[in-house]
């Protein structure tokens, strides 16, 4: 539920595993899109991610690894099978009918989870391999190591590609052809108690990242952070699993173990033009849709008095 689009006509498409469920801007509840299945109009795991210049949405559903445009009227125009593999995040590039991807894909040749470019299904090309991050510390196992390399991703007002780590606040900027233009960096996330990619527990906590990235109409870049709380460990429970393993349960929800942070920067000065912290709760993904606006919405997943969930969206606005 994290995963939400707003269309032209302002309502809020939010994905929920097997469907999507629309909303007005207010709100209100509209319909259902969707069920589970493998047929049309049916999802596994639907995320929205776009809605174009037509107020079409578009959905990767990584269950059936497949994207589907559905039409302003709720039927579906299209659905395109795409490569199986793991897949990070992904976005579509605007008038060109193609999408970025980053993605593991299980062969020699794509080893290393780089992006994508793909076009009606087909990957026409494959560029900014990603060096493990933090490579003399991790060890070397794979999926593990890929995992430390996942980024966010976005483009900017002119059409670069932009990708973030997560496990590491570096970010870099893709022109079409794949060559990269611009690197920056921000604070460390690693505040000496993080450790490897993995099961959590009091000696490996839950990690600071980069949650999420976007840029607004002055190509300001937007990035999204999370941090565990000073007061972390008094919101978790270290519990022995049947298997003998060490874990953390979390009995206020894994939000509650966390505070957001947004930071705003100038990618051409390469300087920060504002920041705040977020403390009521972990925020999700930047709401996606029209792009290049002047204020940027964020979800946050909560629940109400009877258990039932919530999607909050809250406005972030900066006073030029």
């Amino acid at each position: 539920m994290q995963h939400v689009v707003q269309d032209r006509l302002g309502r809020y498409w939010v994905g929920q595993s097997d469907e999507i469920t629309l909303f007005a801007a207010n709100g209100r509840f509209l319909a259902t899109i969707g069920r589970e299945g493998q047929g049309p109009l049916e999802f596994l795991r639907a995320h929205p991610f776009h809605a174009d210049s037509a107020n079409w949405v578009h959905v990767l559903d990584t269950g059936n690894m497949r994207l589907s445009v559905i039409r302003e009227d709720l039927s579906l125009f299209e659905d395109t099978a795409i490569p199986a593999g793991y897949i990070s995040d992904i976005v579509a590039e605007p008038g060109t009918g193609s999408y970025v991807i980053q993605s593991w894909i299980p062969s020699a040749e794509r080893l290393g989870f780089p992006l994508h470019r793909l076009s009606g299904g087909t990957i026409v090309s494959s560029f900014g391999v990603s060096p493990v991050v933090d490579s003399d510390r991790l060890p070397d196992q794979g999926l593990l190591n890929d995992f430390a390399a996942q980024r966010e991703l976005a483009l900017s007002v002119g059409g670069n590609v932009v990708s973030a780590h997560i496990w590491d606040y570096i970010v870099e900027f893709w022109s079409e052809d794949g060559s990269r233009i611009g690197r920056l960096s921000g604070s460390p996330l690693d505040d000496g108690l993080r450790g490897e990619p993995g099961p959590w527990s009091i000696n490996n906590p839950p990690w600071h990242g980069v949650r999420d990235i976007w840029v607004d109409r002055y190509d300001r870049l937007w990035v999204l952070l999370v941090y565990r709380r000073p007061d972390w460990e008094d919101r978790v429970i270290e519990v022995v699993r049947p298997n003998g393993s060490v874990g953390l349960d979390f009995p206020e929800g894994l939000s509650a173990v966390y505070r957001s942070r947004i930071e705003i920067v100038d990618p051409f000065a390469c300087s920060t033009i504002a920041s705040g912290w977020f403390e009521e709760g972990s925020l999700g993904k930047f709401v996606r849709g029209v792009p290049f606006g002047d204020t940027a919405s964020v979800t946050r997943g909560s629940y109400g008095p009877l258990g039932d969930p919530f999607v909050d969206v809250w406005n972030v606005s900066l006073g030029r």
